[in-house]
């Protein structure tokens, strides 16, 4: 028995056609609901990859945009906090300038400055504990950085500002060494004394100044210390004698540290007796042109006494220090750090190194 199959040619190319017109207009409807243009694999598949890229980069900036807003707005709560307190610290700084006015307050005037200066404090300190961006105090003092261990006696006022610690860890050493230690200017004279034949004139500059002490006939290194503190507000110069009997010594030494800092002590008229010394470290140092001496020549040369026209200049040095091998220089006696992974400041005091 024969088998036979009856077939449509043109009913199945339509019935494909149909399909595929279908399957068309079920992409574009799904496109114009969805407002995409790849809305699965099989539209693009590189387009699809790096439309995935581009939406993991755009929910990233979207979640920096919110967190730059959150940040903002903590810093506007902590900046509306300070302006309070700002005009707290006027309004008391107004009641301290007018109960000063004593010829023109009554004492019940100067009762009532003195108790908003006092409800004043205590705004402010209720200010600063209570001001909060959502549960973390802003000015309590509990966000700032701790210092632990072994900080030396001569790191005065440690300022921290930024540290980047290492991940699930909030500690880290902050590894400082000195190279060089910040210096006074300073002079000393040996044997110091004024002839019984006459007095002396003799003209002291330092960082604030210059004034001329007059040292009578025989005064010895006490009167020429305390003549020289006398102008020491003016001048910036201390000086200090050596204990004990005998002629002793002078040393001249500056107010502060640092390339800023200098001491010149000129001879105006008469002689100061005695072997004067510019120091760096405790060394003498060379006698450099004109007859001037300066710790910057080097060497150990001495200038026996000082007359009319000659003159001794000292000048101290800023210090040094590394950090993460890189060397930084001080401003005085005041180190800033700045690297990539730390940023903080302190004083340095080498009256305080021992060795």
């Amino acid at each position: 028995m024969g088998l036979r199959i009856n077939t449509n040619i043109s009913s199945i190319t339509a019935l494909r056609v149909l399909k595929q017109n279908q399957t068309k207009q079920a992409s574009s409807l799904e496109r114009l609901s969805t407002g995409l243009r790849i809305n699965r694999g099989s539209d693009d598949p590189s387009g699809l990859v790096i439309s995935e890229q581009l939406r993991s980069q755009l929910a990233a900036l979207d979640q920096s945009i919110s967190n730059s807003q959150n940040a903002t707005n903590l810093l506007n709560v902590a900046d509306a906090a300070l302006q309070e307190v700002s005009n707290l610290l006027v309004e008391i700084q107004t009641s301290i300038t007018f109960a000063q006015n004593t010829g023109g307050s009554t004492p019940e005037q100067i009762a009532a400055e003195q108790d908003a200066v006092d409800q004043a404090i205590s705004a402010i300190d209720r200010i600063a504990t209570t001001t909060r961006y959502a549960d973390r105090p802003l000015l309590n003092g509990q966000a700032a950085y701790q210092t632990s261990g072994n900080v030396p006696d001569f790191f005065d006022d440690v300022n921290i500002k930024s540290v980047a610690f290492a991940s699930n860890t909030f500690e880290r050493t902050l590894d400082v060494e000195a190279q060089i230690n910040p210096q006074r200017a300073e002079i000393r004279i040996d044997a110091a004394s004024v002839s019984a034949g006459g007095s002396a004139t003799v003209r002291i500059s330092g960082a604030r100044g210059t004034e001329t002490i007059v040292l009578n006939a025989g005064s010895d290194k006490d009167d020429i210390t305390d003549a020289i503190n006398s102008v020491a507000g003016h001048t910036g110069v201390f000086a200090s004698a050596s204990t004990g009997a005998g002629t002793g010594h002078v040393l001249l030494r500056s107010e502060g540290f640092g390339t800023s800092e200098n001491i010149k002590i000129e001879g105006v008229s008469g002689q100061l007796d005695g072997t004067i010394r510019v120091l760096e470290d405790g060394v003498a140092s060379a006698a450099g042109a004109g007859g001037f001496y300066s710790s910057s020549a080097g060497g150990g040369i001495e200038q026996v006494n000082l007359t009319s026209g000659q003159a001794v200049l000292d000048r101290g040095a800023n210090g040094t220090v590394t950090f993460e091998g890189q060397v930084f220089e001080s401003i005085g006696r005041k180190f800033n750090i700045l690297t990539k992974t730390a940023e903080f400041s302190f004083n340095m005091d080498p009256d305080l190194i021992t060795s």
